[in-house]
Parts: C-alpha cells; sequence; structure tokens
C-alpha cells in the first residue's frame, strides 16, 4: 500500500509505504488510520483512488467527511465492457472534464441520446465523485485520473520482485535521492511559479485571446464567446465556470479580465504553487542508514524458537538437538540388529549336495536355504535353523517388525510356483485345441 501527494510542481510526492497481506477493508483502515495520525485528521483531505477492494467501504463508514474521488480511467474501463464505442468514450471524457453541472447535464443528455444504457449505468454512480463539476474547492486540484500512483508503480516495479527487507531498502534509497535531486533542481528556479505551473499559466494566457473582457465594476466582469458567457470576479477570487476554484490557477477567462486591467496572471496564482512552497515541501531529508555489515549480532533467540526454522541447523549446539529414532529391541531386550541375507562360502568337497530328506534341491527353492556354516553341526536340522542368517528367521520370530519390500522365501516359492503352474495351463490349453478333448 502507498499513499501518494502532489507537490507544488504537479508532481507525486510519497507520504507512506506499508506490506500488508491483502488489500481488504482492515488492511485500508488500519492504513488510513496511521496516514491521518502523521499529516492530521483535522483538515480537509481530498483522496482518489483506483477503486482497490476495501477501499470505498472503509471510506464510506470510517471517513465520510472526506471527499473520496474515482479515477475516471478506471470508470471507464467498466463502462467500456459494457458500453463500447469512439463516441461514448468522447462524451464520457468530456463530461468528466466539465467543471460546471450545466455542462455535464448538457453532454450526458447527448449520450441518451447515442446509448440510454451508458447513460442510466453512469447515473448510477451519482454518489461516486468522478466528474469536476462535482469536486470540492478546497483541494485545488481538477485531476480525474491517478496518474500519481501509477508514475510511482512504475518507477519502483523493478523492486518489487525482490524480498520484503530489500524492496524497502531500495524504495528508501530510491525517495532518498528523489529528494535530493528535486531540491537542488529547485534552486535553479528563478521564476515565482514551479516550472510547469508556468507552462499551464501559458497556456491560458494563449486561449484568453478568444474572449472579450466587459467591465462590469471595479473587479467584477462578464467574459463573451459567442453565445458563451461567464462572470468574473477578481476581487473575490471566483467565477462562474468554476475552473479557477478548482485549480487555484486562472483560466483564460479569467487571464483576459487580468489583462483588461493591466495586471500580471502570476499574482492571481495561489501560493501552493510558488517556489518558496517546493522548497518547504523538500526541506526534510532521509537520512541514510548504515547496511548489514554494520549490525549488531544479536544471535538465535532459543528460549522463544521452540523449532529448529531455516538456518538454525548452522548455530553452535544445533547438531546436538536433531531428533533420533527410538531403538528397536528384541524379545531379549536386547538391540535388533537388521542382517542382510549372504551366504557362507564352503569349500566344494565339504557343501552338502542333498537336502534333509535325501534329495536334490530343487530348483525353485532358494540356495540360500541349503546352505549352511562351515560348523560340523550343521548337519542336524535344528541346528541349522539356528545358525542360519535368512532373513525370514528373523522375521518369523517378531511378525510386527518385518520391514516392508523385504522378500522372503516363501514369497519367492510361491512366485515361482504360480508361475510354472499358468505355463502349465497353456501348454495343456495349447494340446487340446490341436488334439482335441481327451476322452
Amino acid at each position: 500500500m502507498v499513499a501518494i501527494a502532489r507537490d507544488p510542481n504537479e508532481e507525486y510526492f510519497p507520504l507512506a509505504v506499508a506490506m500488508v497481506e491483502a488489500e481488504t477493508k482492515d488492511s485500508w483502515t488500519w492504513f488510513i488510520n496511521l496516514l491521518l495520525a502523521d499529516i492530521g485528521d483535522e483538515k480537509r483531505w481530498t483522496f482518489i483512488s483506483d477503486q482497490q477492494k476495501g477501499l470505498v467501504q472503509a471510506f464510506a463508514d470510517k471517513w465520510p467527511q472526506y471527499e473520496h474521488r474515482i479515477c475516471c480511467r478506471h470508470l471507464y474501463n467498466n463502462l467500456r465492457k459494457q458500453h463500447p464505442g469512439i463516441i461514448i468514450r468522447e462524451l464520457f471524457w468530456k463530461a468528466a472534464k466539465a467543471t460546471y453541472a450545466h455542462e455535464f447535464e448538457r453532454i450526458m443528455n447527448e449520450m441518451k441520446d447515442i446509448d440510454e444504457g451508458a447513460y442510466n449505468w453512469l447515473k448510477g454512480h451519482t454518489t461516486t465523485v468522478w466528474a469536476r463539476h462535482m469536486f470540492r474547492t478546497d483541494a485545488l486540484s481538477d485531476t480525474v485520473i491517478n496518474n500519481m500512483c501509477e508514475s510511482f508503480n512504475s518507477r519502483i516495479l523493478k523492486f518489487r520482485g525482490k524480498p520484503i527487507i530489500s524492496m524497502l531498502e531500495d524504495i528508501r534509497l530510491y525517495l532518498m535521492s528523489r529528494v535530493q535531486q528535486n531540491r537542488n533542481s529547485i534552486m535553479r528556479v528563478e521564476s515565482k511559479l514551479c516550472p510547469k505551473i508556468c507552462k499551464r499559466l501559458h497556456r491560458e494566457k494563449v486561449g484568453s485571446g478568444r474572449w472579450l473582457a466587459c467591465w462590469a465594476s471595479d473587479t467584477k466582469f462578464e467574459v463573451k464567446n459567442g453565445l458563451q458567457s461567464f462572470i468574473v470576479d477578481l476581487g473575490k477570487g471566483v467565477y462562474s465556470c468554476r475552473k479557477w476554484d478548482i485549480t487555484g490557477i486562472p483560466c483564460c477567462h479569467a487571464v483576459s479580465c487580468i489583462f483588461f486591467n493591466r495586471e500580471q496572471a502570476e499574482k492571481y496564482t495561489n501560493a501552493c504553487y510558488h517556489t518558496s512552497t517546493y522548497k518547504a515541501c523538500y526541506e526534510h531529508t532521509i537520512d541514510p542508514l548504515n547496511g548489514a555489515n554494520m549490525w549488531i549480532l544479536t544471535g538465535h533467540n532459543r528460549r522463544s524458537c521452540k523449532v529448529e526454522v531455516g538456518g538454525n541447523s548452522s548455530l553452535p549446539g544445533a547438531q546436538n538437538q536433531r531428533k533420533h529414532r527410538p531403538m528397536q529391541t528384541n524379545g531379549n531386550g536386547q538391540r535388533a540388529t537388521q542382517e542382510q541375507p549372504h551366504a557362507t562360502s564352503m569349500p566344494s568337497s565339504q557343501q552338502p549336495r542333498t537336502n534333509q530328506q535325501g534329495n536334490r534341491p530343487s530348483k525353485l527353492q532358494p540356495r540360500s536355504s541349503h546352505l549352511a556354516s562351515s560348523n560340523p553341526a550343521s548337519n542336524n536340522p535344528a541346528s541349522s535353523n539356528l545358525t542360519s542368517t535368512n532373513p525370514s528367521n528373523l522375521s518369523s520370530t517378531n511378525p510386527r517388525k518385518r520391514r516392508r519390500g523385504i522378500v522372503t522365501n516363501e514369497t519367492l516359492t510361491a512366485s515361482r510356483n504360480a508361475s510354472r503352474y499358468k505355463e502349465a495351463l497353456r501348454s495343456a490349453g495349447s494340446q487340446a485345441s490341436v488334439h482335441g478333448p481327451r476322452g
């Protein structure tokens, strides 16, 4: 979240930047409360936004005394989805820039004749402040789009992809350099008004040649151009067009009256556009800070941290806090270790050629079940079961501790017998298909 103000040169002036979890009504309420506590809530502030989630409702509920404008660009994007067209676009922007109500109503009636749906859609936003004729005169700004926030977001776009601390540090460095650059650049300006205000006032001076000022009294005039006419009061600084009231800069109607009195238009420009005001805005500086190489190492707070978070394993003593598996014991209370199946090598003269029943070992049975140790007592069937290192014997003592993935002798025997049985059925079926069923 960011709050951007407008400086005397009509440029953006960042006020506050914050990181929140999401754009909700609660987060916007928290942010604006802190903002008003810093800038003061006793003044009549004017806000303009892009219709963010929860912000419009937050202003309506919490701060109805402040003027909340809606960016016309985002408003027109919503209108264009349902009512597109070049004529609708031109009429919309003319209505948005109309400074008095009579011109606004005339343009809206033209839109109603072309597309009544677009007219009704905009009339549904009567409570929304989006056209210039709805603006108050204390803000001294006639902007209808939120270009200030868009310009600031485009400058910090390259910082937004970084982590939070790095992003905020880069934004701080950018603002620190920008404040100093603006303070240095205004020192070379010799005019009373800021550069952009001088250009804007020059355009109003050029346009004043189309208007005729008719003198009514010392400070009151009637300005005419064909069928159009307005009342100008130089003494009070107001006139019926309301453009001077909204901006604080004399428009072409007022400039024609000022030239009639042979005066300078800069005299009637509001003091908020002076270079002295600009210097006062950038008088304060953003102090530099030391980097991470100058930070004080505080260490890891092991009392408050209950779990091991990333990076804590490298701290001293963290290796002693590793979790160990519970020790598994056998039935006798001793530690149970898993032995890998292996066969004891014996000379070929001592290896038995027959099994316990006196027959040759079958090819379907595993060879490890017929191997015994070099102990002569291995000829006894009972002793051979005790000295065998077959994993099936270990698992038979405690079947609950049998690990998954270990293939036992019974599994091998069953799988081989099943394959032989399938081959026998397949061969029997092929013979029956050739010779027919046997009687």
